[in-house]
Order: C-alpha cells, then structure tokens, then sequence
C-alpha cells in the first residue's frame, strides 16, 4: 500500500523542530481496509462491526513516532498504580486515548485527531496465549501498526499471528 508523505516520515529527526514535515492524514476507509489485513483471521466474528474496528472520524492524523512518544511519556501512565476493578488495564488505555484527544484539541491547526485509539484482545503483546487484556494501537506516519502498553509506556509491533487461537474484541479510535 502506498504511504502518503512516508519518505517525509522516515527522515525527519526531531519532528517537532523540522519545517519539512507535512501532516500524513489518511481516510477512515483507509484505515479500516489496512487493519483488517493486519487482523485478517483474528477477529471474533460480529456482523456489527466493520472490518471489526470502530473508528468514529472520515480522516485521522498518523504520527511521527516520537511526537507519539512524547505524548505518552507526558501522561505519566506508567507511574500510576494498578488498581484491580478499578483502575486495570482498559481504564489505563481509555485516559491514554484521552490524552491523545487532548493533544489534538491544543494543536489548533491540525484538522483531524490522532490514528491512536483502544483494543482489547488475546495474545497481541506477547504471542502467547494469555486473557483478554486492553490496550491502545496507532498507527504512525509511515503506515506502521503500533501497540502501547498504557501501564509501562512501551511501544511495540504487532506480533504476527501464529495460531489460530488469537482475538481481537475491539478496536475503536
């Protein structure tokens, strides 16, 4: 698939400095036929979904890395307490998300919000079979499919599916 602005992407060191730097935006559609390669055969099938994501804007802007990160750092996440039934891993990922929301907002002269949103799955961080757990996704400039772990701010690809047992619940931006 073709990435827009990817080679702007790729050589911009210090996004937040660089002049060069154009915004890379890509549709709703775009998003949703990329993701559903990502998660072809790990879906739990619902006709109520499309492409069983939920992403609630027509366009979204896709991040450099490193202004992600530093969204991330800057909300200080990963020295919150976890709090079973109260404060686990979907609240992490839903006030993760909000500051991504928040970010957007600030920035005036972006047109869109973040390609950053919540998923809840099995198996997606490790590989191995493991419980439902919530997290959040982005992708990033040059078109790739990020998951963060909002409870120690790490940041890692996806891991390729290797057995049939692996779900996704949910996946909204």
């Amino acid at each position: 698939m073709p990435k827009k602005n990817a080679s702007e992407c790729r050589w911009l060191h210090g996004w937040h400095h660089s002049r060069r730097h154009q915004p890379v935006y890509w549709s709703k559609k775009k998003i949703q036929r990329h993701i559903a390669r990502l998660f072809r055969g790990r879906w739990i099938p619902d006709p109520t979904y499309q492409h069983g994501a939920i992403l609630g804007d027509r366009e979204y802007y896709l991040p450099h890395p490193d202004e992600a990160r530093t969204i991330i750092r800057n909300s200080h996440l990963d020295a919150q307490d976890y709090a079973r039934f109260r404060f686990d891993c979907e609240d992490f990922a839903y006030v993760l998300k909000s500051h991504f929301c928040q970010a957007a907002y600030r920035k005036k002269r972006r047109q869109f919000a973040y390609c950053f949103g919540i998923i809840w799955g099995e198996e997606l961080w490790t590989g191995r079979a493991a419980a439902a757990h919530a997290m959040n996704w982005m992708i990033t400039c040059d078109g790739d499919f990020l998951l963060v772990e909002p409870q120690s701010a790490e940041i890692r690809p996806l891991q390729p599916a290797t057995t049939g047992d692996r779900r996704v619940y949910l996946l909204i931006a």
